[in-house]
């Protein structure tokens, strides 16, 4: 239930809304405290979301209905985007003529040249469309704040928005920043002066100190960075630990993206080791993606299609509850930001088997609440799991460190008022009012 408002108008911005993300997650998190600590809340998207989006019907349970530009006006970007590209290919033969080249090495060059100046204008579409979406915003009723979500191809725009009308703006970190150069590399790198842009946010978040000292090293070194971890407001009041198996089952769980860089393969191939040794282990794989054809095959080549469930994507509902019918959980990943699939199965009272990369071990302590067993290496996770299904005591002193852990550091109690403190010094710094 909403409070009385007593805090100004804050913009949550991002640029797109994933099927499944922790920046999505968090995005909802946050716009879902400001409403109820007396902040007025608008969504602004760079791009339409797509159809039974899980965050955006979480956003509208809240009252918000994410402003984006219309599907028609994307839609005539991307339409144009092809019809660049297409009408690129039939200059082809001048193209090599005038390019003297080989026919192969010519169309691989205009192909290349083809997509970055379509793409280029496809992306200043939707800048234009951003800038519009804020403008109409602030008129409508001022915004006091920005929080910017996800270091995307939204956060300039936002940014120079920002700027422009002296609104101001928190940049909230997702993934890394793992070099210095982090912003600048990939096939669409921030131009300079989009680093430049971004650089004068007033306040910059970070989910790890590992994440904070990177954005130091990419912008200037007297940034100061709040480190603000991943929260989960827990679905219920804490309950007993679900009971051990009768007959003595492990049962198994993980809940990530099924592609290669999340390692749902190195799950399967450690519960085929398990198998192989005698031991009795259920395996749930939650989630979608390309991959999951391949685990299926993977599973039935080394026999264990029957103990190896993948139930496609579920609903954080739906994941909740599987939740309460594991013994274990795993996410193996070869990357990662904070995971709140992690934090989900710290508060259902888990102990966790996951890989040391990213903001992982601030959330699982070796021996503590869990184990960290190396990136693709099914048999240091067959092991772990071993000890775990040998030893039931254990897995449940585990799952009680990992609900304590939960709640000493990355609950909403814990989170949630050290973000309400920066929003009020922001907006009376900026002369806004918040009370």
């Amino acid at each position: 239930m909403r409070t009385t408002l007593r805090g100004g108008r804050i913009a949550f911005t991002t640029g797109y809304l994933a099927e499944v993300g922790g920046a999505e997650e968090m995005l909802v998190a946050t716009a879902e405290g400001a409403l109820e600590h007396g902040f007025e809340a608008v969504v602004i998207l760079r791009e339409p979301v797509t159809p039974g989006n899980q965050y955006a019907q979480a956003l509208a349970e809240l009252g918000l209905t994410p402003v984006t530009p219309t599907a028609g006006a994307v839609a005539r970007a991307r339409a144009l985007y092809c019809a660049v590209a297409g009408l690129g290919r039939l200059g082809f033969p001048l193209y090599m003529l005038t390019r003297r080249v080989s026919a192969r090495r010519a169309w691989q060059r205009m192909g290349e040249e083809m997509a970055f100046w379509s793409k280029g204008a496809l992306n200043r579409a939707l800048d234009r469309a951003l800038l519009r979406l804020l403008r109409r915003e602030h008129r409508h009723r001022p915004l006091a704040l920005i929080h910017a979500h996800r270091t995307d191809w939204a956060m300039p725009t936002v940014a120079r928005w920002a700027r422009a009308h002296q609104v101001p703006l928190i940049c909230h970190y997702h993934g890394g920043f793992l070099l210095p150069e982090g912003l600048q590399q990939g096939p669409w790198p921030y131009s300079a002066e989009q680093v430049a842009l971004i650089d004068g946010a007033e306040a910059f978040l970070a989910l790890t100190q590992e994440v904070g000292a990177s954005a130091e090293r990419t912008f200037r070194p007297e940034l100061e960075v709040m480190v603000l971890p991943n929260w989960l407001r827990a679905p219920a009041p804490p309950g007993p630990a679900a009971p051990d198996p009768e007959n003595g089952t492990l049962r198994v769980g993980t809940a990530c993206r099924i592609v290669e860089k999340k390692g749902p393969q190195t799950l399967v191939e450690a519960v085929a080791q398990l198998s192989q040794a005698g031991s009795d282990l259920h395996c749930c794989i939650m989630g979608d993606g390309a991959m999951r054809p391949e685990l299926q095959d993977r599973a039935r080549r080394l026999q264990i299609a029957p103990r190896v469930r993948l139930t496609g994507a579920l609903s954080r509902e739906q994941v909740q509850a599987v939740l309460t019918e594991l013994d274990v959980f795993v996410l193996v990943s070869e990357e990662e930001g904070l995971p709140i699939t992690l934090l989900e199965a710290m508060a259902a009272r888990l102990p966790i088997v996951a890989s040391p990369v990213g903001g992982i071990p601030d959330l699982v302590c070796d021996g503590e609440n869990g184990f960290l067993v190396p990136v693709r290496d099914p048999a240091a996770l067959a092991h772990a799991l071993r000890v775990l299904a040998e030893d039931p005591a254990l897995r449940r002193r585990m799952g009680e460190a990992s609900r304590a852990r939960y709640e000493r550091g990355f609950s909403v109690e814990v989170a949630w008022p050290r973000l309400e403190r920066l929003y009020h010094s922001l907006i009376a710094g900026a002369g806004g009012r918040s009370a």
